[in-house]
């Protein structure tokens, strides 16, 4: 039976970026508007992320990389807890895409990222719907901050 483990070091929360996939696909015409198609749903997340840690940490990472690799079947993924498909926290299936890298140690911190792919959580339309209708506008003061007021005192 496949072991699924579970990264209990959460990457930094500023520290990471997601590529949502384009689930639409293009085809580039000559002389002409390029033609859309609808392509595969639910396709999986590409996920960049860092981590600041000290020794201990990076000690924790390079296993669980290590052990990860060396699991058979390879290809079972681990679980992780992170922010994509919703903004709240939530634990996704992934998988290295790429290696573990050490990018910086100053002092007693580590500077430590990685390539992921994510697995796509199922979305509710019904939700998306009335998220783009803007009832969550009377729910979010901070678009009215951001894009009114902030560039209003600054002038």
């Amino acid at each position: 039976m496949a072991t699924f483990y579970k990264m209990a070091l959460r990457p930094n929360q500023s520290g990471y970026s997601v590529q949502h996939p384009n689930a639409i696909e293009r085809m580039q015409m000559a002389g002409g508007a390029s033609r859309y198609r609808q392509g595969k749903k639910n396709l999986p997340s590409s996920v960049t992320l860092q981590w600041t840690t000290s020794k201990n940490g990076y000690d924790y990472l390079v296993a669980f990389f290590k052990v990860w690799q060396n699991q058979y079947p390879a290809i079972n993924p681990f679980l992780l807890d992170l922010i994509i498909d919703d903004s709240e926290l939530m634990e996704y299936s992934c998988r290295f895409t790429g290696g573990l890298q050490l990018d910086q140690i100053a002092g007693h911190a580590y500077y430590i990222s990685a390539e992921i792919e994510a697995t796509a959580k199922k979305r509710n339309n019904d939700v998306d719907e009335i998220i783009l209708l803007g009832v969550l506008d009377l729910l979010n003061p901070f678009e009215q901050l951001v894009n009114v007021d902030l560039p209003n005192a600054l002038e």
